[in-house]
């Protein structure tokens, strides 16, 4: 599957990045940029980027605002069309029940 980085939905190109139920066709390197990229905008722990002792969390990302939502995918595109990658192939694994981006339903 995949996902026009410049027009797709926000939280779309979030979860295909960012949650454990999609793997990004991305190196290993690519991810761990992208996530950390994305974290830095998160606000779902009260405060902009902030990781909680267990470590970077999806529900940070989750439970982000609507404004934190805007910032993580525009940084999530900026890093992406950076790296030449103006779609993003991606696969959901058979047993992600909990999150479903709009294309895939």
């Amino acid at each position: 599957m995949k996902l026009n980085v410049q027009t797709c939905k926000d939280w779309d190109l979030i979860v295909a990045l960012c949650h454990w139920g999609y793997k990004p066709f991305l190196t290993a390197k690519q991810k761990n940029d992208a996530y950390k990229k994305v974290w830095a905008k998160s606000d779902g722990y009260g405060e902009e980027g902030y990781i909680p002792s267990q470590g970077y969390d999806w529900s940070g990302i989750r439970d982000s605002s609507e404004e934190a939502t805007v910032k993580m995918a525009d940084a999530a595109r900026i890093y992406l069309l950076n790296q030449g990658i103006e779609e993003l192939e991606y696969e959901k694994e058979s047993f992600n029940k909990f999150v479903t981006l709009e294309v895939d339903k």
